[in-house]
């Protein structure tokens, strides 16, 4: 029988303890026989385990092992399957493809090792307003229990959300709001086994990426409307209106031909006084 050994790494090759895989396959018998296929279970200790029991491949008589990641470390993506065979050095022949770079998820191969490689759940936070413009000065926070053992982080649209850990819920909450916008209230947020996101409540959808999450605002309306005695609408009537924390931050509007003015959605701030 032949042994060959699992490696677990990260993008940028640091070690990474915690994952369990499964390897389905033919294995030798403890007296040399060959056994039935069989699936067995690999929990590393640390970020390595011994894969014994192998049989080499020869020619007329082929023996392939599919390897399966079922629990990705904390914060990272399950790789994807790999299937390879050994022959009676005991090197491991590669079946299924081998990551094409260092920069991407997947599988290496080298003599009697194989280094599999795990992608960190990232997501992106967007924020926008109903036509689909990007707003800026938007504040969030996110709550839940990530890899780093922190349970709240606060996030800004436009960047990287990571540490996110798969099969937990995360709650997203606008805590301000862009000027001129309404705020948004909290969305639950799941992470599945391959890091995609899904949740949806008011103002918040997960884009077909499934690792983009669109916040979109609503502009603050607000309408003042100037009426005579008898309800009629009376034009050119003037207001001024100030922050009540910043009397300098003020406008000036008048009321037009039906009375009313629509104030600038772009100025007003939510959770302000005027």
């Amino acid at each position: 029988p032949i042994e060959v050994t699992l490696d677990k790494r990260d993008l940028g090759d640091v070690a990474l303890d915690g994952a369990i895989f499964s390897i389905t396959g033919t294995f030798a018998n403890e007296d040399g026989t060959v056994g039935a296929e069989e699936t067995r279970t690999l929990t590393l200790e640390g970020n390595a385990i011994a894969i014994d029991g192998l049989i080499a491949s020869r020619e007329g008589a082929e023996y392939e092992y599919t390897l399966s990641e079922t629990t990705a470390p904390a914060g990272y993506e399950l790789a994807p399957d790999f299937t390879f065979k050994v022959d009676e050095a005991g090197n491991v022949i590669a079946v299924s493809d081998v990551r094409d770079d260092a920069t991407q998820p997947g599988h290496e191969v080298l003599g009697d090792t194989i280094t599999t490689h795990d992608e960190p759940i990232q997501i992106e936070l967007v924020k926008q307003a109903e036509d689909g413009t990007a707003l800026e000065g938007a504040e969030f926070t996110l709550s839940g229990d990530f890899a780093d053992g922190t349970t709240e982080k606060d996030v800004f649209p436009g960047t990287t959300i990571d540490g996110l850990v798969a099969g937990e819920a995360y709650v997203l909450t606008e805590t301000v709001a862009p000027a001129g916008y309404e705020k948004l209230g909290s969305v639950e947020l799941v992470v599945a086994a391959d890091g995609t996101v899904s949740g949806v409540a008011e103002g918040y959808e997960v884009a077909e990426d499934g690792v983009t999450v669109v916040a979109t605002d609503i502009a603050i309306e607000a309408r003042i409307a100037k009426v005579g005695e008898n309800g009629e609408p009376l034009a050119g009537a003037t207001f001024t209106i100030a922050n009540a924390d910043d009397p300098t931050d003020a406008r000036t509007v008048t009321t037009g031909e039906d009375g009313t003015i629509a104030l600038d959605a772009a100025w007003l701030v939510a959770g302000r006084t005027y």
